[in-house]
């Protein structure tokens, strides 16, 4: 993908930079962070709706990490100095336009490989409401989306 492909204003914002435990040890562009795959915070929250639907959506083709990938959550990356939880909800209301939302705390767990390092702050939020994503501030987030059924289980029929 060639860098005219994504936004430059998000390809700048300052991301929090942490040590090996987590803990902020300074700021650093996104592209750079992204460049040289340094450990960083991103918050993840799983929307589940009156049914227990999972929310499922279509990252952008323009996203900087896995565009045009389908995600079971939403969510981003922390900026430098802000708070975890504020960045969480920043994130949901900028994604899918849910403002003053209730998060529920689930944990945080490092993951690394060969293109990320990130401590994942995980969360989940029951909304009862409809969601759109029909704004363009949201369609620059996310291409498709929609709540997924659960696959009922069969029942085992008794031998008799």
């Amino acid at each position: 993908m060639g860098a005219s492909t994504i936004d430059t204003d998000v390809n700048d914002e300052l991301v929090q930079i942490v040590d090996e435990e987590n803990k902020a040890v300074k700021g650093a562009p996104r592209w750079v962070m992204r460049k040289q795959n340094l450990p960083h915070r991103s918050s993840y929250v799983f929307i589940y709706n009156s049914k227990k639907q999972l929310y499922v959506q279509m990252r952008t083709l323009t996203k900087d990490y896995l565009p045009g990938y389908y995600t079971l959550c939403t969510g981003g990356v922390v900026q430098v100095d802000e708070p975890d939880l504020v960045n969480a909800k920043r994130e949901v209301a900028e994604e899918m336009g849910i403002e003053n939302s209730v998060l529920n705390f689930i944990a945080t767990k490092h993951y690394k490989d060969d293109k990320v390092d990130v401590w994942q702050n995980i969360y989940t939020l029951y909304y009862l409401s409809l969601i759109h994503i029909s704004e363009p501030t949201r369609q620059a987030e996310i291409s498709y989306a929609v709540f997924c059924l659960k696959k009922k289980k069969k029942k085992k029929k008794k031998k008799i």
